[in-house]
């Protein structure tokens, strides 16, 4: 599917006139806007128009099949992928300005990947029914169902309280949408003290976190791309017991059910199994370092990082998807 009108959004009472450029950043040259508004007598005036960037596809295979003594079996592959410019996804125009990702400030904002993208997904499901008698009127069916999916994809971008207005926005705002630049070592990038860390500690840890991480170890020296990363794959296994009793009423034949699910049965089995992550920052979007302000040459971004670990020990863990549940069930059906 090809993208042919969707939403982009524009902040037009933005004064465009760049205040200066970042320095000793190795290449991230990104400009800072003065800041000011066009016309004091509006805060922001937002503009909604279109663009054609952007694509979608999905590829799936599938098979399934019935066996004569009670068996169905189904399995399925899906590959999905998809670039946007704007999601699209909230309610006001301002927001939808705010939402969108960027390197030269929100009024250029990027074309990537989609916060919608599908990646790699596996359906896989066994039925097995049984007949305890000719009559059919005491049916067990037993059902596994398997379902492995790509976690969403999401962006490495700049955080701090202070990095709100680092591009061309003349007001504060709650989000920071500014994709990072991956130092290729330490001068492309001024840390200063935080949290009791020194730069070269600092350092030591962003260096490792980048070399870790499949993506930003191959992308030293550059900006990355909106959803450049994919949260890890998950797998969930899902068991279900239905017990059905034939019951005879007035001469209609009614049935009485008896079930037991166990969602994400494999984190039943294993603590470790079955879990789901998430991004612990802002709407898919990863805070990697934070800015701290301006060095002494007033164009110098400082940085801090904190952050301990790498790979799944720095992401959250989504409590609710993440656990096993079980629940009991009394259905009557009448025919």
């Amino acid at each position: 599917t090809k993208t042919l009108n969707n939403v982009l959004y524009t902040e037009v009472n933005s004064d465009p006139t760049v205040d200066f450029m970042w320095t000793n950043t190795g290449g991230d040259d990104r400009p800072v806007f003065t800041r000011s508004r066009i016309d004091n007598t509006y805060r922001a005036i937002y503009v909604g128009s279109n663009t054609n960037e952007g694509y979608t596809y999905n590829l799936t295979a599938s098979f399934a099949k019935r066996f004569d003594f009670g068996l169905d079996a189904s399995l399925s592959y899906t590959w999905g992928d998809a670039q946007a410019v704007n999601e699209g996804t909230s309610s006001q125009n301002s927001s939808q300005w705010r939402g969108q990702v960027s390197i030269d400030g929100r009024n250029t904002p990027v074309l990537g990947r989609s916060d919608f993208a599908l990646g790699h997904r596996v359906l896989g499901a066994l039925t097995y029914s049984l007949d305890w008698n000719e009559a059919k009127n005491a049916t067990t069916t037993i059902t596994l169902l398997y379902e492995g999916m790509t976690g969403s994809p999401y962006s490495y971008v700049i955080g701090g309280s202070s990095a709100r207005n680092i591009n061309n926005e003349n007001g504060s705002t709650s989000r920071n949408r500014s994709l990072i630049w991956v130092p290729a070592n330490q001068s492309e990038i001024t840390l200063v003290d935080a949290d009791g860390l020194t730069p070269g500690q600092q350092w030591a840890m962003l260096d490792d976190f980048i070399e870790n991480d499949p993506y930003l170890s191959k992308h030293r020296g550059e900006y990355v791309m909106k959803n450049s990363n994919w949260l890890p794959y998950t797998s969930f296994l899902d068991l279900s017991l239905r017990q059905d009793f034939g019951l005879n009423v007035a001469g209609k034949n009614h049935r009485l059910q008896v079930s037991w699910d166990v969602f994400n049965l494999a984190n039943l089995l294993n603590s470790s199994w079955g879990v789901r992550y998430s991004v612990p920052g802002d709407f898919n979007n990863f805070f990697l370092y934070d800015f701290e302000g301006y060095a002494a040459d007033g164009t110098t971004p400082q940085f801090s990082y904190t952050r301990e670990g790498t790979g799944t020990d720095v992401l959250d863990i989504n409590n609710f998807s993440s656990r096993w549940r079980m629940r009991l069930g009394l259905r009557y059906i009448f025919n």
